[in-house]
């Protein structure tokens, strides 16, 4: 698998495979949402954490085996849902 994660990263470096567009979709119903409620301060903060996010994701994805960039992923979101349900998006 690991061999595949890198020839797929040779072929199409500036494309996040499997998880970017829904990722993007997810964020920007977010996005919305918060837009809806006219709560600024928390849009502003969701918009720069998840535009963050994607970028360090990215740089990730270049530097290592795809499926170790999943796995941190996962952790890390794993680790912000407390974080989130009590509306905090700053991660």
């Amino acid at each position: 698998m690991a061999a595949f994660s890198s020839r797929l990263r040779e072929m199409h470096p500036q494309r996040i495979p499997i998880f970017s567009d829904p990722l993007h979709i997810y964020f920007n119903i977010l996005m919305h949402q918060l837009i809806a409620l006219g709560n600024q301060h928390t849009l502003t903060q969701f918009a720069h954490g998840s535009s963050k996010y994607m970028s360090g994701t990215y740089k990730l994805y270049l530097k290592y085996e795809w499926l170790q960039v999943l796995e941190y992923h996962f952790e890390f979101h794993n680790r912000r849902i407390v974080e989130m349900q009590e509306g905090n998006y700053g991660g």
